[in-house]
């Protein structure tokens, strides 16, 4: 008997005839209109903790204001450091300025380290000492904080949250 096991075994893989299908078949060609379910796990390992992830960028078209002391926005301010490091006038307008890549620099980034520039007759122009200049505006961002750095679990509670109030239609 054992031997036509083998054999009954073989004719029977042999004369079989092959099924293909899809992943997708098994899901059928009803329409069945559920809302879908959306679990969320977060992780809380002593990692999240971590105080690495940058907040918001500058945006030099939002006009960032302090509660108490805010510095003019459009206003152009050296950074001097002696005992400590204080902002000091430097041009009443970025507009004042004319040497421009420290001018687009200030509108775009907020600040221009080493800039090589210098008050002249006709106004502030390229050359001279370096010096560190800020647009008001930045400064005003730099101390509300708003760039400051986020631990992992604020950071992924911001975007957990924003993600449940823009979706619609799903369970979470």
């Amino acid at each position: 008997m054992k031997k036509y096991s083998w054999f009954i075994l073989i004719l029977v893989f042999a004369l079989t005839p092959r099924l293909w299908a899809d992943d997708t078949d098994i899901y059928g060609t009803s329409t069945i209109s559920l809302t879908p379910n959306v679990l969320i796990i977060f992780d809380t390992s002593g990692s999240m903790t971590t105080q690495d992830v940058p907040g918001n960028y500058y945006d030099p078209a939002q006009t960032y204001t302090l509660q108490y002391n805010s510095y003019t926005n459009n206003a152009v301010y050296e950074k001097v450091c002696g005992w400590g490091c204080s902002y000091e006038a430097f041009a009443a307008s970025v507009d004042d300025l004319n040497c421009p890549d420290v001018k687009t620099a200030l509108e775009t980034t907020g600040y221009k380290t080493d800039a090589s520039i210098m008050d002249s007759s006709g106004g502030y122009v390229c050359g001279g000492s370096s010096k560190d200049l800020y647009l008001g505006n930045w400064i005003n961002y730099d101390e509300s904080g708003e760039g400051d750095l986020q631990t992992r679990t604020q950071v992924a509670k911001t975007v957990i949250k924003q993600l449940i109030t823009d979706t619609d239609n799903v369970n979470f």
